[in-house]
């Protein structure tokens, strides 16, 4: 019995230094550029318009701000991602919404705004120095906001939605020396009050240790790229809205922890 007490005094002093918090906040702005289709019809069948076609295929910037905060084994992560995008361009299928209708090859203007919100818990299953992989759950909170206006004769559409998403989430890290690779994915296929999504969110990093404590007043270079993909079908003024989106792009930014 008196073997066991050293071993467990070893013990509870190892899990109080773990479970020690640490935040950190990591602002970033990179260049976002938007792939994908979107297709709008109150019945029948319609063909899609893709976002190249739109004009909406150039990288656009767009800040994408990170919180972190560690304790007790779990990490809570908070991110946002918005960008807003504008482009003349031609439709290539009739987009029908609450009544009004822009036959395909007209040719519009288009302006979309792109907003995601996410926080997600993970618990550490390997938290080493040198390699770090914990699970978790979590939700993102996608908002998109399209208008189209045709450029002769003035028809206009709009279709402005937040779509909630539970997420199975992984994250991951590999450090070396004053450097550390980072990744984070988190995934959801569901199908709830009309709305069919399929959602994909990832980030991944490489960070330069600049100044300061390996964890605490600690300083970091990021560089990495970021981006998602959302695959949705929902209901929006008597139409079926099918948005086909894949936004991604290169950041840079600065990580400090405290």
């Amino acid at each position: 019995m008196h073997h066991a007490c050293p071993f467990l005094a070893a013990c509870l002093f190892l899990a109080s230094a773990c479970s020690a918090p640490s935040a950190s906040i990591a602002p970033a702005y990179g260049s976002y550029g938007l792939g994908g289709e979107f297709s709008a019809t109150d019945g029948g069948a319609s063909a899609s318009s893709s976002m190249s076609s739109l004009g909406l295929d150039d990288a656009t910037g767009g800040f994408s701000p990170r919180a972190d905060l560690a304790f007790l084994g779990f990490d809570l992560s908070l991110s946002a991602l918005s960008t807003s995008l504008d482009g003349s361009g031609t439709t290539e299928g009739d987009i029908v919404i609450g009544g009004s209708t822009i036959s395909g090859g007209a040719n519009v203007d288009t302006d979309m705004s792109i907003d995601t919100f996410s926080g997600v818990v993970t618990w550490d299953l390997i938290p080493t120095d040198l390699v770090d992989f914990g699970l978790g759950v979590g939700v993102t909170v996608v908002s998109l906001d399209m208008e189209m206006e045709e450029t002769v004769g003035g028809t206009s559409i709009e279709t402005d939605e937040t779509i909630p998403i539970p997420l199975l989430a992984a994250r991951g890290s590999v450090g070396i020396g004053d450097f550390e690779v980072l990744g984070r994915v988190g995934y959801m296929n569901l199908s709830v009050g009309g709305t069919d999504v399929t959602f994909v969110d990832y980030d991944i990093a490489l960070m330069y240790h600049l100044f300061g404590g390996s964890t605490h007043g600690a300083g970091n270079l990021a560089i990495g790229y970021r981006g998602f993909d959302l695959d949705a079908e929902y209901d929006d003024g008597g139409s079926t809205i099918e948005a086909d989106f894949t936004l991604d792009g290169p950041y840079v930014g600065l990580s400090i922890s405290f």
